[in-house]
């Protein structure tokens, strides 16, 4: 049985007496729980609209009548406590279907264990092909294997099928779509229409730069183009879940907009100038950005994801 914290709020009852005791009201007024041994943290964001982190990636959980929608399902060395909490948590309501915003580790880790449980697997085609091939990702200098069979998505879609597409579950439609070339060639986003949330995966990166994973089909441009898509769709009102950290709002991906624009030009002019990476990274041109981590690596997988494509010169 779990080791809960908690702290003021009332209990939320749970399918086990004591395994989660209660709820708190965090600074922003989402309630909160804690499991002291798995790490694992419910956030409630709205009603229906909760994020469990600590599970690797943000694991999105969306409440019906009829059961529960998940948006990715954290690493496989979380899985069984990952399951376990959701049961907890939710009373043990059945998982109906899991949204994979894109094919990483950290956010497809369960993936046959929720589908052993008779939920089905959506995803865009991309996020399919690369889970189930081999393949080497150079930025991380490592060889990925295919997936299990069991851990694929079950349906896909295509960025030219006519988008948005919709889910309907427990009287809600759940819309989803393709954010295309942006962290990776399959990403997508998953709006929960009655609630005003948006689970956007690594598309948007919190209190880091946003990571372009090149070797998958990620670039600036595409990063660019996918978080104005995003910029486009929400409303000042709209809570957005990224793939880790707490929920933003619409300024955060007003922030990230800028911040790829900007530096992209300043990457640009460098490398049409005949600059590599290093020596881009020694001029020191993160003014205004100075406070994020790693910023030899976003030179770098910008650079590789515009030299890549052929994109340096035409691509803006």
């Amino acid at each position: 049985m779990n080791r809960v914290r908690t702290d003021k709020l009332s209990p939320r009852p749970t399918r086990r007496a004591g395994s989660i005791l209660g709820l708190l009201v965090a600074a922003f007024s989402p309630l909160t729980a804690w499991s002291a041994l798995e790490d694992l943290r419910l956030l409630r964001v709205t009603e229906r609209v909760s994020v469990i982190t600590g599970a690797g990636g943000n694991v999105v959980v969306f409440e019906t009548p009829e059961g529960l929608a998940l948006v990715d399902s954290g690493s496989a060395e979380q899985s069984a406590y990952l399951l376990e909490f959701i049961d907890e948590a939710f009373d043990g309501a059945p998982v109906r279907v899991l949204f994979n915003t894109h094919w990483h580790l950290d956010h497809t880790g369960a993936n046959e264990a929720v589908a052993a449980r008779g939920a089905r697997i959506i995803a865009h085609e991309n996020t399919r092909l690369w889970m189930g091939t081999e393949y080497y990702v150079e930025w991380e200098q490592k060889n990925y294997g295919p997936r299990a069979e069991t851990a694929l998505p079950t349906e896909t879609f295509y960025s030219s099928d006519p988008q948005p597409l919709f889910y309907e579950l427990g009287g809600h439609r759940i819309e989803y779509g393709h954010l295309v070339e942006a962290h990776t060639d399959g990403d997508i986003y998953v709006r929960f229409i009655d609630d005003d949330v948006v689970a956007v995966g690594d598309v948007l990166a919190v209190d880091e730069f946003p990571l372009l994973d090149y070797s998958t089909g990620g670039w600036i441009g595409g990063a660019r183009d996918s978080t104005q898509k995003l910029l486009e769709m929400v409303t000042p009102a709209t809570q957005i879940i990224a793939g880790d950290g707490p929920p933003q709002d619409r300024a955060a991906l007003a922030a990230q907009a800028a911040l790829l624009d900007e530096l992209r030009e300043r990457i640009r002019v460098r490398m049409l100038a005949g600059k590599g990476v290093d020596e881009i990274h020694a001029e020191n041109i993160m003014t205004g950005y100075e406070a994020l981590p790693d910023p030899r690596q976003f030179i770098n997988n910008v650079y590789q994801g515009l030299w890549w494509g052929g994109r340096i010169r035409g691509a803006y």
